[in-house]
């Protein structure tokens, strides 16, 4: 049966070391369609620093508070969500998760409000590559909440 079919779900947060200065979390664990679910390995990263737990809304909620989060199912996907302003660890981080990234059959992004789920018409390179691309501008553009550009 699909709902019995098992996968490996996973969730990183990559704290803003300015509000968490803590490393980076990653867990994974065994899932179905109807038991495990992302917000409960993000609710371990909310138990473990004593940040509100929000349920379902428990990565939004960890975006909000200014920590980017990437969430995986198996190889087939990969989510990351990058909040309103970013340290230049964080920026530094993310950079560094790209050949993990790049492991994924689908993938997509959340900059602040943009979502990048598909590469402008046009565009010769991987969502990947134009991933990092807008990170980049983002980055440059809004700086950070220290400032620095």
């Amino acid at each position: 049966m699909i709902d019995e079919i098992k996968m490996i779900i996973g969730a990183i947060v990559i704290p803003n070391e300015t509000i968490l200065d803590v490393p980076t979390f990653r867990q994974s664990k065994e899932a179905t369609r109807k038991k495990g679910y992302h917000y409960e390995l993000f609710q371990e990263f909310c138990d473990k620093y004593s940040i509100p737990y929000e349920g379902i809304f428990t990565e939004s909620a960890i975006v909000k508070n200014g920590h980017a989060t990437i969430n995986t199912t198996n190889k087939w996907y990969a989510v990351i969500m990058i909040p309103d302003s970013i340290s230049e660890k964080q920026y530094e981080e993310i950079k560094n998760e790209r050949a993990f990234l790049e492991t994924f059959d689908n993938f997509e992004a959340r900059i602040a409000e943009t979502t990048i789920d598909e590469i402008p018409p046009g565009y010769e390179r991987t969502i990947i590559d134009y991933f990092y691309e807008e990170l980049e501008k983002y980055y440059r553009q809004r700086g950070n909440e220290n400032g620095r550009r």
